[in-house]
């Protein structure tokens, strides 16, 4: 077994031995993306087609039919939750399975798992 050199990954530029620390603080940070502004996307491409099936929309997206319904059943929170996720970069702190798990409480304990309280 023999040690081949390749090139750096993530465009590590250095003459020293590689670590995992480097690799890491080099890696490429994805984006966190708000899961409210996401079912707004898949919605709008839903309505945008001329018959609009789940399953037209899951093939546009490249996802399941079943991902298309989950993401469009975060629209079924309360309006004032939707417009508080919309805020700024408020959205991106909640994932999309925190708030599919709120869709099943009544509407005062989704304010209060959101820590909307004084909306």
């Amino acid at each position: 077994m023999s040690i081949v050199e390749g090139p750096a990954p993530h465009g590590i530029s250095t003459e020293k031995r590689i670590t995992k620390r480097m690799v890491q603080h080099h890696k490429p940070k994805k984006e966190k993306l708000n899961p409210i502004k996401t079912a707004l996307r898949y919605r709008r491409i839903y309505q945008g087609l001329p018959c609009p099936t789940i399953r037209e929309t899951a093939e546009i997206l490249r996802v399941s039919k079943g991902r298309v319904h989950q993401i469009l059943n975060l629209l079924k929170l309360d309006e004032r939750i939707l417009e508080y996720l919309l805020q700024d970069k408020t959205g991106e702190n909640y994932t999309e399975r925190q708030l599919r798990g709120l869709l099943h409480l009544p509407i005062k304990d989704q304010l209060k798992a959101i820590k909307m309280s004084d909306v």
